[in-house]
């Protein structure tokens, strides 16, 4: 008997533990958004948008564990006639034009913000020579 209450002991201090994690965290965000200097995007920035907390928790699980925030789709590609590279070029350049997020890269502020930025289809374009390799999105 003194034994389920040891456990039970240990179980609950384990809960007050997480609680008290969790009541602080949530102080600081609040002492932080009343306290904090109101920022504003620069305004010749307008293709910008700050990363939500999910794409934020993405964004540092790639930069500490490589590969496991990145995501990456193949296409298989079948047709009647031989694919022509301009063929291909052109397809995902008429692509990124109609689907802006498919243009975004996430660039870091001077205040270390992350945000979503839209490139602009003329320093997209360059990106989408599928002869090499190395084109470089971000910094």
């Amino acid at each position: 008997m003194a034994l389920l209450s040891d456990v039970s002991m240990i179980s609950v201090s384990w809960v007050k533990i997480l609680l008290t994690a969790a009541c602080i965290f949530l102080v600081y965000k609040i002492v932080k958004y009343f306290t904090g200097e109101v920022r504003e995007i620069p305004p010749n920035t307008t293709n910008r948008r700050q990363l939500g907390f999910s794409e934020e928790a993405l964004d540092i699980l790639s930069m500490e564990e490589s590969g496991s925030g990145n995501i990456c789709l193949g296409i298989s590609i079948t047709s009647k006639q031989s694919l022509v590279h301009e063929h291909v070029r052109d397809a995902l350049v008429l692509l990124a034009k109609r689907q802006p997020m498919l243009r975004a890269v996430i660039g870091t502020l001077a205040d270390g913000d992350k945000y979503f930025e839209i490139k602009e289809m003329n320093k997209v374009i360059a990106m989408f020579d599928i002869t090499i390799s190395h084109v470089k999105a971000s910094d």
